[in-house]
């Protein structure tokens, strides 16, 4: 269990990554939508949707993260107590 939350850990941590990337992608495409005259609201629209779907993405990851954080004392006293019981029953 204690590995299982590990790499669970170490998943939302590459999604957070990812996240900031698309975050950094909007910025991005931001400047660019600014720079443009034609098609601007076109752009516009197409990245004010995606920041939504990544705030959206962060709100999940954040509750995740919670969850996981939290628990994680959890699956070490899981792990300990397994380990007794194991040693009780040899």
């Amino acid at each position: 269990m204690p590995r299982y939350i590990r790499n669970l850990r170490s998943q939302v941590d590459e999604i957070g990554k990812f996240l900031q990337i698309l975050r950094y992608i909007h910025t991005m495409g931001k400047i660019e939508v600014q720079k443009m005259t034609e098609k601007a609201n076109s752009f516009k629209t197409t990245f004010q949707d995606l920041i939504a779907e990544v705030d959206s993405a962060q709100d999940r990851l954040d509750e995740l993260s919670d969850v996981i954080y939290n628990n994680e004392q959890t699956s070490t006293i899981f792990a300990q107590s397994e380990k007794t019981l194991r040693h009780a029953i040899e």
